[in-house]
């Protein structure tokens, strides 16, 4: 990889609003933080012929990088779903994804072992170039409003409508009071009566209230906050303020931790949780190896979040019953369901295989037929 590479991508983020709007059915994916298997596992399952032929839009939501070994592996696969589908992938910035997070939480540090100690500081730099071109939120299907941390507090009047005016680049996360909220705010685990209220766990932004965050839904006509930010254990999601909000985590394992990871689905109006079941079939020694050396854990199911739950907290295991289970030799695998047009997703991608393989041999004749030509030409040509 060279530093070229990350300029390509930050020519291409440049030319996008700070504000995303992307349409559903779309697949949100929380942090990620260089665990390139579970990411190779969840395109395995949801865009394994690329993401320019998924059926679903594809939001991230930021954190890359840091924590785990594989920051640059996970850059270079998303960066190139970016380039190659430009339209259907949305990068979001995380507060990893600044300069004074990255270079003390081993971002920095990773660029250096692999490139070396000249190469890997143009590198470095040369990521972080990109990361400053980075949108800052999306919303979905004009309903879900999604960022990395959560929603602007009360120094921030403008709304979404603030959000585009935030220059790009941004090299700063604690210069515009918004996009420090945007990166860095939490939920209130219980609402203390106040709207906002200091975040001692950040040292930075607030915590906001079930209140705030309904304020914040009614003012912008908006009806979830999909965020990512905080880990959560087990499940790698949270429902949380009447089922308002939800957090999502997409890095299994974290720190050693024994958490899934998980995804949202937004279709139909509603919003479904996906998870992989990782701690079933990977042993934490054998997460300690190159990712290329394993095999993707298998995904395991799809949870349904409806309109008017009222869930609050963890989600209960009864919320977790799979929608779809195989029998006989793959029951080792359970199956997805393509909740959008209701066709199980292995048959989905089996057709998109199909049609692949049937354009392939379509282009291959017509190399053949276009080399007959040329030859009748050529024929005619030293006939006459």
């Amino acid at each position: 990889i060279s530093s070229t590479f990350f300029y390509q991508v930050a020519e291409v983020l440049k030319k996008e609003p700070r504000l995303i709007r992307v349409n559903s059915p779309a697949y949100i994916m929380g942090d990620l933080h260089g665990n390139i298997q579970d990411l190779m596992a969840f395109g395995h399952s949801f865009w394994r012929q690329g993401a320019n032929v998924c059926p679903a839009n594809l939001v991230f939501l930021g954190d890359y990088v840091d924590r785990r070994p594989f920051s640059i592996e996970v850059l270079i696969y998303l960066f190139s779903q970016k380039l190659t589908a430009p339209k259907k992938v949305t990068l979001l910035r995380g507060n990893h994804e600044f300069r004074e997070v990255n270079m003390m939480m081993g971002f920095m540090d990773e660029c250096d072992n692999k490139f070396g100690p000249v190469k890997g500081p143009e590198v470095w730099e040369a990521a972080n170039n990109a990361f400053d071109m980075l949108p800052l939120a999306a919303v979905i299907a004009q309903a879900v409003f999604c960022a990395h941390g959560g929603i602007p507090g009360p120094d921030c009047q403008r709304g979404l409508a603030g959000i585009d005016e935030i220059p790009c680049p941004l090299t700063s996360d604690t210069e515009y009071p918004l996009v420090r909220d945007l990166m860095w705010s939490d939920p209130q685990d219980a609402d203390t009566g106040q709207d906002f209220v200091a975040n001692p766990d950040r040292g930075l932004s607030h915590k906001f209230s079930t209140r705030a965050l309904e304020a914040f839904l009614f003012n912008n006509q908006l009806e979830y906050v999909v965020r990512a930010h905080q880990y959560k254990v087990h499940l790698g999601f949270q429902v949380q303020k009447g089922a308002r909000l939800v957090t999502v985590f997409s890095s299994s394992a974290y720190c050693g931790a024994r958490n899934e990871a998980s995804c949202v689905l937004v279709a139909d109006g509603k919003l479904r949780m996906m998870r992989l079941d990782t701690l079933a079939d990977v042993s934490l020694d054998r997460r300690r190896q190159h990712p290329l050396d394993q095999q993707p854990p298998t995904p395991a199911s799809v949870t349904s979040v409806p309109e008017d739950d009222q869930l609050d907290g963890e989600v209960s295991p009864a919320f977790m019953t799979p929608l779809s289970t195989p029998a006989g030799e793959h029951a080792n695998e359970a199956r997805l369901l393509d909740m959008v047009h209701g066709v199980p997703l292995h048959r989905a991608e089996q057709r998109i295989v199909e049609l692949t393989d049937a354009l392939a041999e379509s282009r291959k004749e017509i190399l053949e037929l276009q080399a007959r030509l040329f030859q009748q030409q050529q024929q005619q040509g030293s006939d006459q």
